[in-house]
């Protein structure tokens, strides 16, 4: 079976995921969240354009979208120590065991840990999506590693997604505004974002708050011993997360949100 390119419309992604708020999210001064710009530290609210998805993606996978899956995306540190790699690891594994999809971003660490334990299972058929920050048919060669032993378990087992064509520049000075915009899509197409070891206004506390906005659950996971990230306590304290409890926990959310959507 081979990759197979395809662009999916606003509309039949809406279609497949349940979720109405990928098209018209609302955002009233109220229920606005403030976050900080990772890379320029300015402090400002969203706007709409940054919280739903665009109106064309690309897709290239071997497997379809089935709309009788749950979808849970995961976000974390980029340089996790070991003990949270590993949770994160032993967590996505159970969740990838109950049905759902697992998305992420591609990237080292947290995200790492999420798509492995999908791949970890050596099925044939759609077990995990890496939304990118650059064309699909770059894959992962784009975002600062490049094995062919994960490139290879997303391919057999996952998808690529990303609304960037093959117009873009890969190493552009844009490069790093496209990873923060392509988490608006991570969380839009998820039912659950879970929030792992992370800093304090990083683009894992950005994503948690995107996912708010955009009607989503989230739930945030205490790392396993102490460190100076403080992100998860950041979202926790905010109201913006609630504390994970077990992966059953995270499956019975997100069927609430599929139900709900």
């Amino acid at each position: 079976m081979t990759l197979h390119r395809s662009v999916l419309t606003r509309d039949r992604i809406s279609q497949l995921y349940q979720a109405h708020s990928f098209a018209q999210t609302s955002l009233s001064s109220s229920e606005n969240l403030e976050f900080v710009h990772k890379w320029s530290g300015l402090r400002r609210n969203y706007e709409k354009n940054e919280l739903t998805v665009p109106e064309r993606i690309n897709f290239l996978s071997k497997h379809p979208l089935s709309r009788e899956q749950l979808f849970v995306s995961v976000g974390g540190s980029r340089s996790p120590n070991v003990e949270s790699f590993l949770q994160a690891h032993r967590i996505c594994s159970q969740i990838s065991e109950m049905g759902c999809i697992l998305i992420s971003g591609g990237v080292p660490g947290i995200d790492l840990a999420a798509h492995l334990a999908a791949i970890d299972r050596k099925r044939h058929e759609l077990l995990t999506i890496a939304v990118l920050a650059n064309p699909v048919e770059f894959g992962l060669s784009g975002h600062q590693f490049n094995s062919p032993t994960i490139a290879g378990g997303i391919e057999s087992s996952g998808a690529y997604l990303s609304e960037y064509d093959e117009s873009v520049e890969v190493n552009s000075a844009e490069f790093l505004e496209r990873l923060l915009q392509r988490d608006r899509i991570i969380s839009a197409i998820s039912n659950v974002f879970i929030a792992f070891e992370c800093s304090v206004d990083s683009a894992t506390v950005d994503t948690a708050r995107r996912a708010r906005l955009q009607g989503k659950t989230v739930l945030a996971v205490k790392p396993p011993i102490k460190t100076g990230r403080k992100g998860v306590e950041q979202i926790l304290e905010e109201g913006i997360a609630s504390p994970f409890l077990s992966p059953k926990d995270i499956v019975r959310a997100a069927s609430e949100n599929h139900i709900a959507s």
